[in-house]
């Protein structure tokens, strides 16, 4: 399954396949799941790990990133959004409606709604 090639046998040959820190690889060890073994029977351990399971890992840890969730076509929304907003607001300046505030409250709001629901 494993030859001898594939075997990495410290933080350092680690981190140096995987073009990081000794550091770096650890937090990945805690944090990610990075494959990493440990000879049993010592306090500070040595570690080791395999070249294929590393790629391996890589690949599942690349599907796993989510891409962002906005597109071009909310951007263009929000913009919309915020056109209209300020068209709103002017028009009601003009007319000198004494609940401004409160309707641009309102409209912020909505455009709060429409930011989460295009960028989360």
């Amino acid at each position: 399954m494993f030859n001898k090639n594939d075997r990495l046998d410290s933080w350092k040959e680690i981190a140096q396949y995987l073009d990081r820190t000794v550091r770096t690889c650890q937090r990945w060890e805690n944090k990610l799941d990075l494959p990493v073994y440990r000879v049993a029977g010592k306090m500070r351990s040595s570690v080791y790990a395999f070249r294929s399971e590393i790629d391996f890992w890589m690949k599942q840890l690349h599907k796993k990133i989510k891409k962002p969730s906005f597109s071009l076509a909310g951007l263009k929304i929000l913009m919309i959004s915020l056109i209209l907003l300020h068209i709103i607001l002017i028009f009601f300046l003009i007319l000198r409606v004494s609940f401004v505030k409160e309707i641009f409250t309102a409209i912020l709001k909505s455009l709060i709604v429409i930011i989460l629901y295009l960028f989360f």
